[in-house]
């Protein structure tokens, strides 16, 4: 893969886990999960950015209080080489996901704040320290728990907040992510750098669409 590594002290992910895996490659590329991305994103056809699985170890509930964190931030953070932040996520919950296992947490509204300069932190694990330094006069910091079930899935869009505090339980926490882009997305050029990039090839060129297999159209409308 392009992309497996330990994102904190203790939570560990691995990239485009859909080219080795064909059951993870159903649920990827699932039309269902295309379609709700569209209606979010509003546009009429939707690629696959690239998935991730993740897995965060229990440390039982005597844990330290920020290990296996992550940290605030806004996915776009990472991913300014592509030409919009009209993006957006899906995650898939692989059990029951509450704050006792290390469950995602958003920041209702933050979608709308902008790309809000150096928010690329989700390996730094001081959750308060990164709510001070994000939140202000203008941005109201209302955390909202994502409470799953196992299978179950929520969405957000690249602008917004999110991040996890540890999983205090003795069993690991495990999700699929899938991130979605419309269709037309372009390679913006390497203002920063992303794993996913080798895919456009040795002559990546600003403008390019990420038309090819490693991009797949999730779903078109008809």
């Amino acid at each position: 893969d392009w992309g497996s590594d330990v994102c904190s002290s203790d939570l560990r992910q691995c990239c485009n886990v859909w080219w080795l895996s064909d059951e993870v490659r159903k649920v990827v590329t699932s039309r269902n999960i295309g379609r709700i991305g569209a209606r979010l994103m509003k546009v009429p056809s939707v690629r696959l950015w690239h998935d991730q699985m993740l897995y965060k170890p229990g440390l039982g509930p005597d844990g330290d209080s920020n290990r296996g964190n992550i940290g605030w931030h806004q996915d776009y953070g990472f991913w300014q080489c592509t030409s919009t932040s009209n993006m957006v996520t899906a995650w898939i919950a692989l059990q029951d996901t509450d704050l006792t296992n290390g469950g995602m947490r958003t920041i209702v509204g933050s979608h709308n704040w902008g790309l809000i300069k150096d928010s690329n932190t989700a390996f730094e694990l001081d959750l308060e320290t990164l709510h001070q330094r994000f939140s202000g006069e203008d941005h109201e910091w209302i955390d909202e728990p994502c409470i799953l079930k196992a299978g179950q899935a929520s969405f957000h869009h690249a602008l917004c907040f999110h991040g996890s505090g540890p999983n205090l339980t003795n069993d690991p926490r495990m999700s699929l992510v899938i991130h979605m882009m419309p269709e037309d997305c372009t390679y913006r050029g390497r203002s920063q750098h992303h794993t996913n990039l080798i895919a456009l090839g040795p002559s990546q060129r600003i403008g390019q669409k990420f038309d090819s297999p490693h991009f797949p159209i999730l779903w078109q409308k008809t």
